[in-house]
C-alpha cells in the first residue's frame, strides 16, 4: 500500500509559519513579563508616594509619648476607587503599633535599605507592600502600606491586549497572504501535471520547463532525460522489431515453399531434398534469430546489464575456438589457435566476449573456401588484442567500413549471411571501451578482424 503523500503546501506553511509562532510565544511571555514589571513600577511609585505622606502624618500626642494618625491620613488611605489600602506601623522589634493586625511581617532585607518591596495576603487577597522605615525624634518605625492587585492586573492586561491583539492579527494575515502566496507558485506545476497526464503515452518529447521554478529544474532535467533515454529503448525496440520482420519475412517463405513441395510431391527423392532444404533453411533461421537478439543483447541501450569482471583473454579464445572445430572440420578449414604464455587480463563480459568470437570465427569459416586456413589469436600490442585471420578473398577497401552496418554483405563471397556479424562485433567491442577493425590478412591474402580493447 502506497504510503499517504503529504501536501507540500502544507508543509511550507508549516515551515514558514512555524518560526513566527515560535517568536510569538516567545513575544507573549516576555510581554506578560514586562507588563508586570511595568505596571509594579507605575503603581510601585505610587506606593513610595502613600507610604512618605503617611509617614509626614505620623507625630507625637501633647500629653503622651504616644503616636498619633491624623483623619485625612486615614481618608488618602481609603481614596482608591479600585483597590484596597492597608497600612501598619511597627517598632524596630516588629510589633505592630496602630493599622492592620493581619499585614504580613517586615522583610528581614530591610534592616540594609531605607524602604523594600515585598507581596504576601491579606484577608486572602494578594497585596504588593512598600516597608518604609522612618524615623521619628529619636525613635524609629517602620510604616507598611499594601495595595491588592486589582490595577496592576488591568494595566497589565491592557498593555497585553495592546501588544499581543496586533501580533496575532499579522499572523492571521501573514498565514492567509502565505497560504495564497504558495498556491499561487505551485500552478506551474499543476499545469506541469495536467500536460503530462494529457499527453499520450507516445510522446516522449521533452517536457517544457517554462516558468517552472528553479528549485523544480533539476527535476525537469531528469524527468526529461528519463524520457530521452525511454525513447531511445524504444527506437532500439522498433528498430529490432522491424529488422526481425524484415529478416524473418523471406526465410519462412522459403520454409513455406520447401513444406509445400514436399507435401506435392511423391518422389522420395525429391521430397528428401525437400527436407534437407527444410533442415538448411532452419539452420540458417536459427541463426539469424541468434544473430538479432545478440545484436538487441548488445545494443547502446543495454549496457545497464553490462558486468565487467577480469578474465583470461587467451584462455576464453582458446575455448570458443575448440567449439568451432567439428565446423571447420566440415569444409576441411585448418582451425589454429595462438596466445602467448603469459596470460593477457581483460575487464570484460564473457557472455559478449564469446558472441564476439563466435562471429568473427563464424564469418571466417563462413566465407573462407574449402581446406582453407583460419587462425584466433590473442597478443598484446600495448592494447589487448582479439583477432581472427583467414584466407579467403578478403574485403576489398571501399567496402571495409560499411560490412560493420547492419544487414550488409559483401557481394560475389557466394556464401550466404545475415550481415550482422560484424555490426555485433562492432558493439561489443565498443561496450568494452574499444573498437573493431579489419585488416589484410599478414601476406596480403585474406582478412583479419580484431577486436582492440
Amino acid at each position: 500500500m502506497p504510503a499517504k503523500s503529504q501536501s507540500l503546501r502544507r508543509k511550507l506553511l508549516v515551515w514558514l509559519l512555524l518560526p513566527l509562532l515560535i517568536l510569538f510565544f516567545l513575544r507573549a511571555g516576555y510581554n506578560y513579563y514586562y507588563g508586570n514589571a511595568l505596571s509594579n513600577r507605575v503603581y510601585d511609585r505610587m506606593l513610595i508616594t502613600l507610604a512618605s505622606s503617611l509617614s509626614q502624618q505620623l507625630a507625637y500626642a501633647a500629653t503622651s509619648h504616644e503616636l498619633i494618625l491624623p483623619r485625612a491620613a486615614y481618608q488618602i488611605l481609603m481614596s482608591d476607587e479600585y483597590d484596597e489600602i492597608y497600612f501598619a506601623i511597627r517598632d524596630t522589634q516588629g510589633h505592630i503599633i496602630e493599622g492592620e493586625n493581619r499585614m504580613p511581617p517586615v522583610p528581614a532585607n530591610l534592616a540594609e535599605q531605607q524602604q523594600s518591596f515585598s507581596t504576601g495576603r491579606i484577608y486572602d487577597r494578594e497585596v504588593r507592600i512598600i516597608n518604609l522605615r522612618h524615623t521619628l525624634e529619636h525613635d524609629t518605625y517602620v510604616i507598611q502600606v499594601a495595595e491588592t492587585l486589582t490595577k496592576r492586573s488591568l494595566l497589565s492586561r491592557e498593555f497585553q491586549s495592546g501588544v499581543i491583539l496586533p501580533q496575532m492579527l499579522i499572523i492571521v494575515l501573514a498565514t492567509l497572504i502565505v497560504w495564497f502566496g504558495i498556491g499561487k507558485s505551485l500552478v506551474p506545476l499543476k499545469r506541469l501535471q495536467k500536460a503530462v497526464s494529457e499527453r499520450s503515452h507516445l510522446d516522449l518529447s521533452p517536457v517544457s520547463g517554462e516558468e517552472i521554478p528553479a528549485e523544480v529544474q533539476p527535476l525537469i532535467h531528469a524527468i526529461n532525460d528519463l524520457m530521452a533515454r525511454l525513447s531511445k529503448v524504444l527506437d532500439v525496440q522498433n528498430r529490432f522489431i522491424a529488422d526481425a520482420a524484415h529478416q524473418l519475412r523471406t526465410p519462412l517463405a522459403g520454409l513455406k515453399a520447401q513444406i509445400d513441395l514436399a507435401l506435392r510431391e511423391h518422389d522420395p527423392t525429391i521430397t528428401l531434398q525437400a527436407i534437407q532444404n527444410l533442415r538448411a533453411s532452419t539452420d540458417r533461421m536459427t541463426r539469424l534469430v541468434n544473430q538479432l537478439l545478440a545484436l538487441a543483447r548488445n545494443e547502446p541501450m543495454a549496457e545497464r546489464a553490462f558486468r565487467k569482471l577480469p578474465l583470461d583473454l587467451g584462455l576464453l579464445a582458446s575455448q570458443i575456438t575448440m567449439e568451432w572445430v567439428p565446423r571447420a572440420l566440415e569444409k576441411y578449414i585448418d582451425i589454429g589457435f595462438e596466445a602467448p604464455n603469459t596470460p593477457i587480463t581483460l575487464q570484460g563480459d564473457a557472455a559478449r566476449l564469446k558472441d564476439l568470437l563466435d562471429n568473427l570465427i563464424d564469418n571466417a569459416v563462413r566465407y573462407t573456401p574449402h581446406h582453407g586456413q583460419v587462425t584466433v589469436s590473442v597478443f598484446n600490442n600495448d592494447r589487448a588484442h582479439l583477432a581472427v585471420t583467414d584466407n579467403g578473398p578478403g574485403i576489398p577497401l571501399d567496402q571495409r567500413e560499411r560490412v560493420f552496418e547492419r544487414f550488409y554483405s559483401v557481394l560475389g563471397h557466394g556464401a550466404e549471411g545475415s550481415g550482422l556479424g560484424l555490426a555485433i562485433v562492432r558493439e561489443i567491442a565498443r561496450m568494452h571501451g574499444g573498437e573493431a577493425r579489419i585488416e589484410s590478412g599478414p601476406t596480403g591474402i585474406g582478412t583479419r578482424v580484431s577486436g582492440v580493447f
